[in-house]
């Protein structure tokens, strides 16, 4: 359903398309390999196009916005990436492809302006409705005791082309909120509040086991940027973090066996 204007009653009424997805078909693939599913996007009641999820939960991925005069969606076919659809055709414009170490998705969101309760605005001077940037909640594989939030570019959506950025370090979604959505709070053109979590150990061996997690999931996270960033420099300022982490891994794998021969010869 295109955006059609009706007069009521001398006012102005909007019939906006309502799309949507949801799983429609589980796709069995044989003993010792997980399920997939066929999802199904809608407009309203009206099923418009499908797709195959490589993966045997849909979570909340796929969420339809505005840019530019136009529908498109953030959804995730394959667990370890996000693309984008252009609605109502459903077809994929691009994104991320398939990544071992990929930030694998189970929320988006797009703010609206008129989603800020600090701005009244609905629409901007030049008549948009959404930010220009969105969020997904998620992990890297390995790190799902929890889901982090990471930030989308969407200024070149029309190119299909979507970027997603660590803008905001290592934060997690509360775990008391139901949707990504209620941890975004006064998004707008210059900044966004964010509800997260962190959690605080007490016991040193607490604190190292934390720390090893954070270290790791810091070396993925540098080995993702680095092959989606272009710029030269910035790639060999990432290859050197890059090597020192690699290098403080190997020095506190060699003094963990240290101790470990010490604490047994004791």
């Amino acid at each position: 359903m295109s955006e059609i204007i009706n007069a009521v009653d001398n006012e102005i009424v909007v019939d906006r398309p309502t799309y949507s997805a949801k799983p429609i078909k589980k796709i069995d693939n044989g003993k010792g390999y997980w399920g997939y599913e066929e999802i199904g996007v809608f407009d309203g009641d009206k099923q418009i196009g499908s797709y195959i999820r490589n993966y045997s939960a849909f979570y909340n991925t796929f969420f339809p916005f505005k840019r530019g005069g136009k529908w498109y969606a953030l959804y995730s076919k394959d667990y370890t990436s996000t693309r984008l659809m252009e609605l109502p055709s459903c077809k994929d414009l691009g994104g991320e492809k398939h990544d071992t170490f990929g930030f694998c998705p189970v929320d988006y969101y797009v703010p609206m302006y008129k989603d800020d309760e600090w701005n009244n605005d609905e629409v901007r001077d030049d008549g948009e409705e959404y930010l220009a940037y969105g969020f997904v909640a998620g992990c890297v594989w390995g790190d799902d005791s929890s889901w982090k939030i990471e930030m989308l570019d969407l200024s070149k959506v029309d190119e299909g082309i979507i970027k997603r950025k660590h803008q905001f370090g290592y934060i997690e979604e509360p775990d008391d909120v139901s949707c990504l959505k209620d941890a975004i709070h006064h998004a707008n053109d210059e900044h966004v509040q964010i509800a997260h979590q962190q959690l605080f150990y007490i016991q040193d061996k607490a604190v190292f086991v934390d720390c090893w997690d954070e270290i790791r999931y810091r070396v993925n996270r540098l080995h993702t940027l680095y092959k989606q960033v272009e710029d030269k420099e910035l790639k060999k300022k990432i290859l050197k973090v890059y090597k020192k982490l690699k290098y403080c891994i190997k020095d506190i794998q060699k003094e963990l066996k240290k101790d470990e021969a010490t604490s047994k010869g004791s």
